[in-house]
């Protein structure tokens, strides 16, 4: 069995249209960088940063399925 913790990571931070406090989220995208785990801030209401969280999770699929095959 593949321990998850070496599955890649991607985190994504919603509602960033109504973000309160700015500094909440730079402190998670401080924290996620010392794991080596890439931010995603998006808006779901607005769509804003939706489209490099599909990207990216879309690089990842590929990437496993060329591990994979090869």
């Amino acid at each position: 069995a593949v321990a998850l913790s070496s599955k890649p990571r991607l985190v994504a931070a919603n509602k960033i249209d109504v973000l309160d406090d700015p500094k909440k989220l730079r402190r998670l995208e401080r924290h996620l960088k010392r794991l080596k785990v890439r931010l995603y801030p998006i808006s779901a209401a607005t769509g804003q940063g939706v489209r490099p969280l599909l990207d990216a999770m879309w690089h990842e699929v590929a990437q496993h399925a060329a591990r994979t095959v090869a």
